[in-house]
């Protein structure tokens, strides 16, 4: 499965490539979560999962000429990239993929393995029709409990390797019940999504403004200073000691930002739709966008004291959301993540790596290339281990 991700996140993402290795995987991921249902279902629940936004007659539309596996790949690459790209795609991929080396009724859509995602992830599961109990034991052919003959995750028609013989029947009345309840579940855990998003949004204008204040403060403090400074130097290096001369400081703020930041960050990384709206929306608040950079270098500290790997990511993730508009470089908390992870005994460039699948060319070429850069080579490859 890691190395399945590491090919979807190598050469995948936002490809035809990418495109078909997700219906697949969502294909096998709902036979296994809903088995020995017809057809139709895995193919609908498929199509369903990857445009959500669509309603249940444009997906029952758009099924309406697919019959296997292969059909809702080629209806969904004509949705992503047009029917150009999709007859393409079909002709020089689809069509010259082998048969998986284990079941022979799919493809083996993987540069890495000979056999399809199913025989890949699901190869021991086996589930008993009859009273719905699961083994993940390939010694066992029938159920123990009571002699049913188990379900395998490659017992459906499969899909057409050489012509289309796969004739599609009508959805029973139990099917399209049981896909009305899943894909109103997905609707409302997107309408959830939805909500924490807005909430954000409203959460960044509060926090816009706490930030402008305490800009603002600080900024009248330094100002008081200079004007003191030229007057009567001593007397401005006495005032600048004096503690009860600086304005109270916002002691949450911080601690705000980061729960804050956070949150945005996790968004980001596992939702690629939200990028340009995370994006738009920090770019929207100015002193939020300048805010990125000290988040980071704030992440190095934790992720010193943590190791934890998610605290890594939001890092770097904070650079790519910035995506260069911001007031500093990230190049000084890049190099001390990138620090910090090789000594905790990681490899710093695979999450690089992931976080520039999620950003704009010239940061994602920035990520990708963080090890060949000049600052990398003079500041942070000198300190590494080994070296």
């Amino acid at each position: 499965m890691f190395e399945w991700l590491k090919e979807y996140l190598r050469s995948g993402i936002s490809r035809p490539l990418g495109t078909i290795m997700m219906m697949e995987r969502a294909y096998f991921v709902f036979r296994r979560k809903f088995p020995a249902k017809e057809e139709y279902a895995y193919l609908r629940l498929a199509l369903q999962s990857r445009y959500r936004e669509k309603s249940t007659d444009e997906i029952c539309s758009l099924l309406s000429e697919c019959k296997s596996l292969d059909d809702v790949i080629v209806k969904a690459l004509q949705l992503d990239f047009g029917p150009a790209i999709a007859l393409r795609t079909e002709m020089d991929v689809l069509w010259k993929s082998s048969a998986c080396s284990c079941c022979g009724k799919y493809r083996a859509l993987t540069a890495i393995d000979k056999r399809c995602y199913g025989c890949r992830k699901y190869f021991g599961f086996g589930a008993c029709t009859q009273c719905h109990l699961y083994w993940d034991d390939l010694s066992i052919d029938k159920c123990s409990q009571c002699g049913q003959k188990l379900w395998r995750i490659t017992d459906g028609p499969g899909v057409p390797l050489l012509y289309p013989a796969y004739d599609g029947s009508s959805p029973t009345k139990e099917t399209l019940s049981m896909l009305d309840e899943v894909v109103s579940e997905e609707k409302e855990t997107k309408e959830q999504e939805g909500d924490d998003f807005a909430k954000l949004m409203a959460e960044a204008e509060v926090l816009e403004g706490r930030c402008e204040r305490s800009y603002n403060s600080d900024a009248t403090h330094r100002r008081q200073y200079r004007e003191l400074r030229r007057r009567d130097p001593e007397l401005a290096r006495q005032w600048l000691n004096d503690i009860e001369s600086y304005p109270e400081p916002d002691r949450t703020l911080n601690s705000d930002l980061d729960c804050f930041c956070n949150a945005i960050c996790s968004i980001y990384l596992s939702s690629l739709h939200r990028g340009a709206e995370i994006r738009a929306l920090l770019g929207a608040n100015k002193r939020l966008l300048q805010e990125l950079y000290y988040y980071a270098i704030r992440r190095v500290t934790e992720f010193g004291n943590t190791g934890n790997k998610d605290t890594l990511l939001c890092g770097i993730a904070a650079a790519s959301i910035d995506n260069g508009r911001g007031i500093r470089d990230f190049d000084d908390p890049l190099g001390r993540l990138y620090r910090a992870a090789q000594e905790r005994g990681l490899d710093p460039s695979f999450f690089f790596f992931l976080v520039a699948c999620c950003s704009e060319k010239d940061t994602r070429y920035k990520l990708e290339n963080f090890v060949q850069s000049e600052y990398f080579i003079r500041f942070v490859k000198p300190h590494l281990r080994g070296n």
